[in-house]
């Protein structure tokens, strides 16, 4: 793939992201409505991004994009933007005292949220627990701390034909491991 100055407005967009907490560093797609789809869909087919879709309790839906290894090495190649740029700071998600909530959670489910923890931070997985690493957990433990929403499901689209799919930590289940404060 050739890269124009689109391509490069796209990976930078996508890379502004990936410092903000609230979206995980993921962009989320209806902030890019305005680029050409035909791009997007080139950087996708590239490996430079991923297309996740993400499921929450409550039953929304939202799609986001994300920096592959080879889209990060790319934006480093990429002049990036002033230090006093809006797009560098970090946003950090303040949630209100009254929102954190503890639960009771038993030791099984304690036990998943610590591990889609720490498979989200193994490279290899892509920054989620895939559903075949849950295979040992009751399922119904997996759908209660969704149902709660201690987990998000997220399905990620590689451009390739390839799809991924597994669970994310929300915020809240960050806040229950005292991850985030």
């Amino acid at each position: 793939m050739r890269a124009d100055a689109t391509h490069a407005a796209i990976l930078k967009d996508v890379a502004a992201f990936s410092k903000i907490k609230r979206y995980r560093g993921m962009l989320p797609t209806r902030l890019v409505m305005y680029q050409d789809q035909i791009k997007i869909d080139e950087l996708l087919e590239a490996g430079f991004i991923e297309r996740l879709n993400v499921s929450m309790p409550c039953g929304s839906e939202h799609t986001l994009l994300k920096l592959t290894d080879a889209g990060s090495e790319a934006v480093k190649v990429l002049d990036r933007p002033d230090a006093d740029s809006p797009a560098k700071q970090e946003l950090v998600s303040q949630e209100p005292e009254a929102c954190r909530v503890l639960e009771n959670l038993n030791e099984e489910q304690m036990d998943i949220l610590n591990d889609v923890f720490h498979y989200s931070k193994i490279k290899r997985f892509g920054g989620m627990m895939h559903y075949d690493e849950l295979s040992i957990y009751d399922v119904k433990n997996v759908n209660i701390l969704f149902a709660r929403g201690f987990v998000i499901r997220v399905k990620a689209d590689l451009g390739s034909g390839k799809k991924r799919k597994g669970l994310i930590l929300s915020e809240k289940g960050l806040y229950y491991l005292g991850v985030i404060y």
